[in-house]
């Protein structure tokens, strides 16, 4: 999740003139795009990504994917099916079976687009269901920095606040969050 930082970083300097209150009110294909250039970067020659393509079931649409990732280690090849969602945060701290819930959508959908394609995968396969939450005000995200980090509600996998250090009315942020799951395993 470092790596995806260091793009919010370069596309606030680069693209907003360091104005990270219009940055983070980005769409989701927007956040796919700049994880797809954080995983290139980080892997190089080692991954290749598809982002937004048709997946195919007999001739039927099934749907459209967010981002495939095809990473080649030196003993194995492993693939990673994000499907993300953003949204803007509300302020609420959801409790796990609102957590379990809210994640059950975008799983099912990104395990729709597994299945349909499965055998062309002879190896491991990750579905990650990604959120990207966009934190609109200061006092959101003083409330959302002010959370413990480290306790586990039992279904989120990783978790990663970015925001700019600026103490301004309107400094905003971005929550980054989601799960794991072995695609073969369920």
């Amino acid at each position: 999740m470092m790596k995806f930082g260091e793009e919010l970083d370069m596309l606030c300097i680069q693209m907003y003139k360091g104005n990270e209150a219009d940055m983070f009110s980005l769409i989701e294909r927007t956040y796919i795009g700049l994880l797809n250039n954080a995983i290139v970067r980080y892997y190089n020659e080692k991954v290749t990504t598809l982002q937004e393509f048709s997946v195919w079931n007999k001739n039927k649409l099934v749907g459209r994917a967010d981002l495939l990732v095809r990473i080649k280690f030196d003993n194995e090849i492993v693939y990673i099916l994000f499907e993300g969602k953003q949204r803007e945060f509300d302020g609420k701290e959801y409790v796990s079976s609102q957590l379990e819930i809210f994640f059950e959508t975008f799983e099912t959908q990104a395990r729709k687009y597994y299945d349909a394609e499965k055998e062309d995968y002879n190896e491991q396969v990750f579905i990650v269901p990604i959120v990207f939450e966009w934190i609109r005000t200061q006092k959101k995200l003083t409330q959302v920095l002010n959370w413990e980090t480290d306790r586990d509600d039992g279904h989120t996998d990783f978790y990663a606040v970015y925001h700019s250090n600026c103490q301004t009315e309107d400094n905003s942020g971005l929550m980054v969050y989601g799960k794991v799951i072995k695609a073969n395993e369920v």
